[in-house]
């Protein structure tokens, strides 16, 4: 009689091997599934919020919706690029992004959410407007270049500002607009005026109200 010498599976090998399983199915998941981190979003419709996408009940129109993203929904690292709109950054929209591009005749109206910037570029050849809001705010230790021959215009009250306690560097190579408080609006910020002529207060390349 030949004797059976392989053992029983017991509940807790069967356990085992079920983790073991498990394991190997998470990983290989994260290899297939790409990581939506320092993406690049274009906007290319008409007008509409920054967020959320249209899954999430809202009327985004970045190419990047199809997968349920939008520049800034999960990182600080994305560049967002404006060929169309004007796209609005709304109610509970706080989005912190690397860099924008913002084509001719294109806006970006920032109120009453703000954007914040972490990278190296502000591209604006159309028209970035601050409204009531927390306005836009440049991250340190961040140097950002604001350049184009669009507009930055600062509504009442609001700001273009840096992160509190200073470290942040606007290079500016463009026009902003203060209707407000002209050459006051822009604090903790370091302001480098670069190769375009400002129509400035000295301490401040900002053009005069219109």
């Amino acid at each position: 009689m030949t004797e059976n010498l392989s053992k029983p599976v017991t509940g807790k090998s069967t356990h085992k091997l079920i983790s073991s399983f498990l394991a190997l199915v998470s990983l290989l998941g994260m290899a297939v599934t790409p990581a939506l981190s320092q993406v690049t979003s274009t906007w290319t419709g008409g007008a509409g919020n920054w967020a959320p996408c249209p899954q999430d009940n809202g009327n985004a129109l970045w190419n990047t919706c199809s997968q349920d993203y939008y520049p800034g929904k999960s990182d600080s690292n994305d560049t967002a690029i404006i060929q169309g709109g004007p796209v609005t950054l709304g109610q509970g929209n706080g989005i912190a992004i690397a860099n924008l591009s913002v084509a001719a005749q294109q806006s970006v109206i920032v109120t009453p959410g703000y954007l914040e910037f972490t990278g190296s570029s502000i591209m604006n050849n159309g028209s970035i407007v601050i409204g009531i809001g927390n306005g836009i705010q440049i991250e340190a230790p961040a140097t950002v270049t604001l350049s184009g021959g669009g507009t930055v215009t600062i509504g009442s009250s609001n700001f273009f500002s840096g992160s509190p306690g200073g470290g942040a560097t606007l290079i500016n190579q463009s026009t902003i607009r203060d209707r407000a408080h002209w050459a006051r609006a822009i604090p903790r910020l370091l302001i480098k005026a670069s190769s375009m002529p400002m129509l400035a207060a000295p301490l401040c390349p900002c053009s005069p109200p219109a």
